[in-house]
């Protein structure tokens, strides 16, 4: 499989619609597959493209998420030292919506 480019570009004001929040989910999912070294995906180049608050609010919530992934991973989903991660991604994903105005595809 040739290796795929994903772009994100946070300055692009059609990513609030509802069309381009579906692909932006699509985009995420495939970085994070990406970064759990998914065997059956080559890892994608990631261009994004934004403010740096931006950015910085997009990796966070990013690897909040995968924070979160490798806890549910280890410890199972109702373990309660996940909570910890549930609660970091809450704030990442909080500032990423301040700070991009754009909905965080997983809830």
């Amino acid at each position: 499989m040739k290796n795929k480019e994903i772009f994100i570009d946070f300055t692009d004001s059609s990513l609030k619609e509802i069309y381009s929040l579906a692909s932006l989910g699509g985009k995420i999912k495939l970085i994070l597959w990406s970064m759990f070294g998914s065997t059956s995906l080559d890892s994608p180049n990631v261009r994004v493209r934004g403010t740096k608050e931006q950015l910085s609010a997009f990796a966070a919530a990013l690897a909040a998420e995968g924070g979160l992934m490798k806890a549910m991973k280890k410890h199972g989903l109702n373990d309660p030292r996940v909570q910890g991660s549930k609660t970091s991604l809450a704030m990442a994903v909080s500032n990423f919506e301040r700070d991009t105005g754009v909905i965080w595809p997983f809830k």
